[in-house]
């Protein structure tokens, strides 16, 4: 390559000097590239298993891994593809010993997921409108294990609660450690540079995306992570390559597969409480602590450019405020209950499944129309990052980047922040009784 020499860190083993390019360093010269794929279309498949719910056969609870990988797939997917599998075989005891869960889980083995997630986006799309009114969940594990310093978590708000409830009962992985649950372990090894437990982000392209972009279904991402204040990792070092084997998982990363056991432990964990519960664990005050970060976030990064423009957060702040005084009363409602007779008990877990599911817009993003969520999304520059209100986002970089005024583009901003607060607005309605019509 010609042009100038890439940065010390860009450079590689080889005895050449590394340059940025984009010319050859000799004019002339061209580049011969031989590409022996072969082009056909194959069928892939879903494998789909349903442990019918014995009241609530109509609600669905949803675990999902995608079977396929580039390679042999040691870590990505088959450590959760593995997890899995045992975690269903574990169902299957409970079932012989005359268990049943209240309502339906759904067990989604995902094919085609490094293409695109195709299995997840075709199954979302064949049943949007039965998952739209009838689906609890979605807790999705695409890879187990990417090293075991500590566990990562993303989750939407509602499964913050079930998620803490299932590491406190789940054993630590390693009790040598000094560490009694995984409560213990994660809580403790969590990175200083970013002390929250949980982000909302669920920035990483994985299965979770249709469910939560197109239909807006509580949804969660869990992986055994790297230290990443010990090591300046982007991704691991296996990622998609042949070395990514069994070997790899038997001798380096995990030899005697503690820590598989132990996120399928918290795996089925989790699936449990929200399957059995008779009032789902979701606590829509954890909304209001990630609604209240979106605004902070917004502020801090777009404020002084939005005061220029005239465009306030005041209206974003008061439909905020509003769901706050809503969840407090739905909350103050539940405590105060003496009994739950079936049909409140369903009335309270629609509510909260409705929740999150309001969040979704028909139209999408106005710069990416396939990102229907408007709360949670990801990076437009980079698709492993995450975004608190990606649309609202969107708007203000490219409203902040034109060289010269452009109205149009804060006129976007403004739309965008309207289609926010009405879908937080409608999440603050959905917790409410109708008192008028």
């Amino acid at each position: 390559m010609g042009g100038q020499e890439v940065p010390e860190e860009w450079r590689g083993a080889l005895n050449v000097t590394y340059r940025m390019g984009p010319s050859l360093a000799r004019r002339g010269w061209q580049v011969k590239l031989e590409v022996n794929n072969v082009k056909r279309i194959v069928p892939t498949y879903n494998v789909i298993g349903v442990l019918r719910g014995n009241e609530e056969p109509d609600r669905y609870v949803i675990y999902g891994n995608h079977r396929d990988s580039w390679t042999f797939g040691s870590c990505d997917p088959s450590s959760a593809t593995a997890t899995m599998m045992e975690m269903v075989r574990s169902y299957g005891v409970l079932l012989s010993r005359g268990w049943r869960p209240r309502r339906s889980i759904i067990f989604g083995s995902w094919g085609a997921g490094e293409y695109g997630f195709f299995g997840t986006t075709e199954f979302v799309e064949e049943y949007l409108k039965m998952f739209e009114a009838r689906a609890v969940a979605h807790l999705n594990v695409d890879l187990a294990i990417i090293q075991t310093y500590n566990l990562l978590v993303s989750a939407t708000p509602l499964l913050h609660k079930v998620i803490k409830e299932a590491t406190k009962k789940t054993p630590a992985p390693e009790p040598g450690l000094g560490y009694e649950t995984l409560w213990d372990h994660w809580t403790q090894r969590v990175r200083a540079a970013s002390p929250d437990l949980m982000d909302y982000s669920l920035a990483s392209l994985s299965e979770h995306s249709p469910f939560y972009q197109m239909v807006g279904v509580p949804t969660s991402y869990m992986v055994w992570e790297i230290n990443f204040e010990e090591y300046d990792w982007s991704d691991y070092p296996l990622y998609h390559t042949t070395f990514e084997d069994f070997d790899a998982m038997k001798n380096l990363l995990d030899p005697e597969f503690r820590y598989h056991l132990a996120l399928g432990r918290l795996w089925a964990l989790m699936g449990l409480g929200l399957a059995d519960s008779k009032i789902l664990p979701m606590d829509p005050e954890d909304e209001t602590v990630m609604m209240r970060k979106l605004v902070a976030g917004l502020r801090q990064d777009y404020g002084d450019v939005m005061q220029v423009e005239g465009v306030t957060l005041d209206p974003l702040e008061a439909v905020v405020g509003r769901f706050e005084k809503a969840a407090r009363a739905f909350n103050a409602k539940l405590h105060n209950l003496t009994s739950v007779p079936p049909l409140l008990a369903r009335q309270l877990n629609d509510q909260l499944m409705l929740l999150e599911k309001c969040y979704t817009h028909g139209e999408g993003s106005h710069h990416r129309p396939y990102m229907k969520n408007m709360v949670f999304g990801t990076d437009n520059m980079n698709q492993y990052g995450g975004w608190l209100a990606p649309g609202v986002r969107d708007a203000l970089w490219e409203a902040k980047r034109c060289s010269t005024s452009c109205p149009q583009a804060w006129q976007v901003v403004q739309q965008q922040l309207s289609v926010l607060q009405a879908a937080i607005n409608a999440a603050a309605l959905a917790l409410k009784d109708i008192q008028y019509m």
